[in-house]
């Protein structure tokens, strides 16, 4: 092993033996992880559509086929829309016969704006729902990840 100083010493081992300044090495950085420094990129594409596409498919199996609870919800979401409050039915009195009262004010604009189909707008707001479920837990989770840890 031949080196340039004679001392048997590679150039930066003799700077360091020296007392030369050695560059700080750079900090990892939150885009330097993942496989050969893909970075955020790598992250999102293994964390937030890797998932989504894997839902979005298997929503796709299910062809039209639709559990009957969600006509329940259909309907509510239907006559609230249309002025009549949360009932099953217009003019009937106010029974609570939904088990998903946040998914029927989901819908309602669907109704509101007439471009609900059972089929289309219940599949297409699932798969865009889970998507943002899965960012946020993605963003929270690489939130905690660049937090330093105290010990």
């Amino acid at each position: 092993m031949s080196d340039r100083t004679g001392s048997g010493l590679e150039p930066e081992q003799c700077d360091a033996v020296a007392g030369a300044k050695q560059p700080a090495p750079r900090p990892a950085r939150p885009a330097d992880r993942g496989p050969r420094s893909g970075g955020l990129l790598w992250s999102a594409t293994v964390g937030i559509a890797l998932p989504v596409v894997c839902y979005a498919l298997a929503v796709l199996l299910l062809g039209r086929w639709v559990m009957d609870d969600a006509g329940v919800s259909f309907a509510y979401a239907r006559n609230l829309a249309g002025g009549h409050g949360l009932v099953s039915q217009p003019g009937r009195v106010p029974v609570e016969g939904f088990s998903n009262f946040l998914w029927v004010l989901v819908l309602v604009p669907a109704f509101l704006f007439h471009v609900f189909d059972p089929i289309v707008t219940t599949r297409v707001l699932a798969v865009a729902l889970f998507a943002a479920t899965v960012g946020i837990i993605h963003l929270t989770c690489a939130g905690a990840r660049a937090r330093p840890r105290r010990d």
